[in-house]
């Protein structure tokens, strides 16, 4: 993943996505409040991925901690049922990240910058989701799965999202941006 996020210069937010592969996620969801957290999780999700859902919530808080200052970066994370704690962890493995991929020669050090750069709001072309799903399934390839939905075993939800996988078939978590996903398809999963 490290080197096509190189190749197609989209190394930033590649370093972003292991960093978040290695921790935890930053969304919260506190006793009593689990449908305020999955609609501000939905609110930010983006293009049926949890990677790219968390992504844009690491976005939406660097600009917001750049711009407001601590008590806009505190009111974001409420907002949007997200840790600043795992968000600060987040962004310290991601530059340990840069370093040792920077240490080892496969970036210079405009290639790690050239994708966010420009970067002003969360809104992402078509182009850069396909590019960023590209990175994500090159460097994941061995944990694609095949999409179905069925009945749920939950008899509060109608349809579960399964996924066929090479150990065998799994539920989509509860927590993920696809578990009400409803068609047929692939996804990664970790």
């Amino acid at each position: 993943m490290f080197i096509f996020g190189a190749i197609f210069g989209c190394w930033d937010p590649v370093a972003t996505l292991a960093a978040v592969m290695s921790e935890k996620s930053p969304f919260t969801t506190p006793t009593g409040r689990k449908d305020e957290a999955d609609l501000a999780k939905s609110a930010l999700a983006m293009a049926d991925s949890d990677y790219l859902t968390i992504y844009s919530a690491y976005l939406g808080w660097i600009k917001t901690r750049q711009e407001g200052g601590y008590r806009s970066e505190i009111a974001y994370c409420q907002k949007n049922f997200l840790n600043r704690t795992s968000l600060l962890t987040l962004e310290d493995v991601k530059q340990e990240v840069i370093k040792l991929v920077k240490a080892a020669g496969f970036l210079s050090s405009t290639t790690a910058n050239s994708f966010e750069g420009n970067r002003a709001t969360q809104n992402f072309s078509f182009q850069e989701i396909a590019l960023l799903k590209a990175a994500l399934t090159a460097g994941l390839y061995d944990n694609v799965g095949k999409t179905i939905y069925t009945k749920s075993v939950d008899i509060t939800e109608k349809l579960a999202c399964i996924v066929e996988t090479a150990q065998g078939k799994a539920q989509v978590h509860p927590s993920s941006v696809n578990r009400d996903l409803q068609i047929y398809g692939w996804i990664l999963y970790q």
